[in-house]
């Protein structure tokens, strides 16, 4: 899903079901300007007090909504960031698109209910202390919370689903059309806004569409260097330790002790043999008899050529964050990738697309040396 990229400028609130759930500084201008409007709308201090309030409830019930489908599915999540249109998550895009859509309607749930519970009179707490015209202000934004994260506009939860809709059933080449769509839609609402003088709906559109094109331009950025190559992160053989096929488990397991490594290659000569994962050694401890290690390896794990593109590494459908791809050259086994490398890399590189977005230049690829340009020319 959108990912919470401000996390750095949040505000922690408390942990609700062990998640972080922290307040975007965006949100407290929101409430200073919401305190001010009420006064200069006749409340008074009493009843500007219970809007702010009621504002910050309701953007936590709507995040709320979010963390109980969540935790009913038992999703992982990064910390909740509450902003002035609800909130933003970032959660583990492999998994399956109606768990997605069950967390995005989670929220939009929660907000409706508040709606009507405020619209039909079961929550009647403000007309009992006398505030008729809070109720009627949080009545008329809980309308506005739900509304805005109903239009398929980023960022809101259904543009969100949306855009994983689009990466997942319709391809990576298929967003930029994503983007056409939603800066198409973001216009309309402003001319739709400006043409009968609804000047909130306008600037909710011109917002939608800073935030699209802040995307679209990231978007173009990581194609671009999504066409860097798998031998620029590759983990070679010295900085790993090493089983030859010969060597016995009672040594192996001695081994521990001295690295924090959880995959160990098992070579035999300078080809891959298998893998040996940490647990399954400790798990052998107790065995009563001593055996080689090529007796118990895994020996079914994915590889890839040093000359294979980053996007061909993202689309392995056989790479988990469990088990590294093994990087093999000629028949000759030189190094690992780990999951987390590959994630790393791609984080290093927006890092660096934020500089280049500042500095103007065009984000950068890597070329392949000449010899590896030679050999694809001669396999095609």
């Amino acid at each position: 899903m959108f990912p919470a990229q401000s996390e750095h400028k949040s505000l922690k609130l408390f942990n609700f079901s062990n998640i972080e759930i922290c307040l975007h500084w965006s949100v407290l201008v929101l409430l200073a300007f919401l305190g001010v409007i009420s006064i200069h709308a006749s409340f008074t201090l009493m009843e500007a007090l219970a809007v702010t309030v009621g504002t910050l409830s309701l953007l936590l019930i709507h995040t709320f909504g979010h963390i109980f489908v969540v935790r009913l599915i038992g999703w992982k999540v990064t910390p909740f960031v509450i902003y002035p249109f609800g909130d933003l998550y970032t959660l583990d895009e492999r998994k399956p698109f109606w768990q997605h859509a069950l967390v995005t309607f989670g929220g939009l749930a929660a907000s409706a209910l508040v709606f009507f519970s405020l619209s039909e009179g079961p929550l009647r707490l403000p007309e009992l202390i006398g505030l008729v015209s809070v109720k009627e202000a949080l009545t008329d934004l809980s309308l506005l919370l739900l509304v805005l994260n109903a239009i398929p506009l980023l960022p809101s939860d259904l543009g969100r689903l949306l855009q994983l809709y689009t990466k997942r059933y319709l391809g990576h080449q298929q967003e930029s059309a994503f983007f056409r769509f939603q800066e198409f839609l973001a216009a309309f609402l402003f001319l739709f806004g400006i043409w009968h003088e609804y000047p909130l709906l306008a600037v909710i559109a011109v917002g939608t569409l800073f935030i699209i094109s802040r995307e679209h331009y990231f978007h173009y950025a990581l194609q671009s260097s999504l066409g860097h190559f798998a031998a620029e992160i590759i983990m070679p053989l010295d900085k790993l330790i090493l089983f030859h096929h010969g060597t016995t488990l009672s040594s192996a397991q001695r081994s521990l002790l001295h690295s924090s490594q959880q995959i160990f290659p098992v070579m035999l000569g300078d080809s891959l043999l298998g893998y040996l994962d940490r647990s399954v050694l400790r798990q052998s401890v107790h065995r009563e008899e001593d055996c080689y290690l090529s007796e118990i390896v895994y020996r079914d794990f994915p590889t890839c050529s040093p000359d294979t593109p980053m996007r061909e590494l993202l689309l392995r459908q056989d790479w988990s964050p469990d088990l590294p791809l093994a990087v093999i050259d000629n028949d000759t086994f030189i190094g690992l990738i780990f999951y987390e490398q590959l994630i790393d890399f791609l984080l290093l590189q927006r890092s660096e697309i934020l500089q280049e977005q500042k500095t103007g230049r065009e984000p950068s690829t890597t070329k392949l040396p000449s010899h590896k340009k030679n050999e694809l020319k001669k396999k095609d």
